[in-house]
């Protein structure tokens, strides 16, 4: 087969050259060396030297090469065309070494049972026992083994990448050389075993439809209507960046346990700190899951890099992040002084300039994320939850959030009278129920893009919408995705 053309020719009958057949009663076996050293020697000289071959197209020869780019078979062939064992205790290619074999006395067979391993980590076969061999499967699949130091048959110009693994979680593209355009377009069949003939259509030109529609009038004929086919838009893929993640992911030593550290800097939530980014930060992303804090972390660091710095002055000058790993219900508890310094000091930083502060909370109550706006001069309190609770729900937090404000007032030298000393206005901004992590995470980048730090309590006209679509959720994926490429976290 002749994988330089499109996928839709390359499997055509007058695309296909047999290079051998082999008559039977009897399969070779392992003697199919004896029969492929023909084959052998040919693919040598095509890979090494070429030949002379002429072009019937453009009318001229050209040096032809050519390689073996795979083989198509079942896995007793394999075993004879690889010289690889497949009928031992670590007879499967891919796990090797850690091969899971259980050997049936009875028969005197080898089963292997590990190939739920490869399953979706929370595929419901993983904890199925009693179908399987007794036991639940934890274990992550092994990694693909990989050569990283070879060399690209055709190094990357975009990237730079030379090397294997260079190029693991990028998009190597064909050279153009490489690549020959045919004039034969794809089409559906009207019958599975039917092929119906191709048709050259012409598009008539203009001067053609005037010239038509002149002569039908002249004749009393209403013109006919004409309407233009336009070729629909590739649409772009939705989730490149996951799919790249992903790839990336299963080549490295993050699924068996592994974690990165993202750094935040100083700038980003007034501390410096070091994120922890593991398997199940990924996961929450790609399975749609609750998110965690390493998700929430890095995609504030993602809006402030993006949105903030270094050509958002004015962003900066207007908004600011406080860290949730410091603001979490645990804390807020258990070290409520050091809370409160720490967000004094964020406050005191802005003194003399309005400024809304984001505060992403978790309640600590089965990982539910809500986002508290301050603008602590006007004392004004944004509360953004997507199960609608009253803030009296989160007492803890909404104390915090009110003495930290009186004390800013206080070191401001603010004059309040007694009687509107602890009146600080809190603001539910109506939302429809969404996936909170998601959720919160969006309207962040929304208020952002929106540029004020007054949010209306029926939220911006720009931005109203009944709940968040898929597409949405996927464009927040994709960028926390491609953020983590190029962080090079993986």
């Amino acid at each position: 087969m002749i994988y330089n053309l499109p996928p839709w020719l390359c499997m055509k009958r007058k695309y296909m050259m047999l290079s051998m057949l082999i008559s039977g009663p009897k399969q070779p076996g392992n003697d199919i060396d004896v029969y492929l050293t023909p084959l052998i020697e040919d693919l040598k000289i095509l890979w090494e030297n070429g030949v002379e071959v002429y072009d019937g197209y453009r009318k001229e020869s050209f040096n032809l090469r050519a390689m073996l780019f795979g083989t198509i078979n079942d896995f007793p062939a394999y075993g004879n065309l690889s010289g690889y064992s497949i009928k031992a205790q670590k007879a499967c290619p891919v796990c090797e070494d850690e091969t899971d074999t259980t050997r049936l006395n009875l028969c005197q067979k080898n089963v292997f049972l590990g190939h739920r391993r490869f399953l979706h980590s929370k595929h419901h076969y993983r904890g199925w026992r009693q179908a399987f061999n007794g036991k639940a499967e934890q274990r992550r699949a092994p990694p693909i083994l990989t050569e990283k130091d070879a060399l690209l048959p055709h190094p990357d110009d975009v990237s730079d990448a030379t090397l294997v693994g260079d190029a693991i979680g990028s998009f190597v593209a064909w050279p153009s050389s490489l690549i020959s355009v045919d004039d034969e377009t794809p089409t559906k069949s009207k019958a599975k075993d039917k092929e119906p003939p191709r048709k050259i259509e012409s598009v008539a030109s203009i001067k053609q439809m005037h010239a038509k529609e002149i002569e039908d009038v002249s004749k009393g004929k209403k013109p006919e209507k004409v309407v233009a086919k336009t070729a629909a838009k590739k649409k772009p893929n939705p989730s490149k960046f996951r799919s790249c993640l992903l790839t990336s992911l299963e080549l490295s030593d993050i699924p068996q346990g592994n974690t990165r550290l993202v750094p935040m800097e100083e700038d980003v939530f007034g501390i410096e700190h070091q994120e922890t980014i593991g398997m199940e930060d990924f996961e929450q992303i790609f399975e749609h899951t609750q998110l965690g804090l390493g998700v929430i972390d890095t995609y504030i660091r993602f809006l402030y890099e993006k949105l903030m710095h270094p050509t958002g002055l004015r962003l900066r000058q207007r908004f600011a992040f406080l860290a949730p790993f410091i603001t979490n219900l645990g804390l807020i508890i258990s070290k409520p002084d050091e809370v409160m310094a720490y967000v004094l000091n964020r406050f005191m930083a802005s003194i003399n300039s309005e400024k809304l502060f984001f505060l992403p909370f978790n309640t600590g109550n089965g990982g539910h994320w809500l986002l508290v706006a301050i603008n602590p001069i006007s004392e004004v309190v944004y509360f953004l939850d997507s199960l609608h609770n009253p803030v009296s729900t989160y007492e803890a937090m909404k104390n915090l959030v009110d003495t930290v404000i009186q004390v800013f007032r206080a070191q401001r030298g603010s004059q309040v009278p007694k009687s509107k000393a602890n009146n600080i206005t809190w603001i539910q901004v109506e939302r429809k129920e969404v996936d909170c992590g998601f959720y919160m995470l969006q309207f962040m980048k929304e208020i952002l893009l929106s540029n004020q730090i007054e949010i209306p309590s029926k939220y911006f006209d720009d931005f109203k919408f009944a709940t968040y679509s898929k597409s949405k959720l996927d464009e927040l994926k994709e960028e926390w995705c491609q953020f983590m490429i190029e962080l090079k976290v993986v």
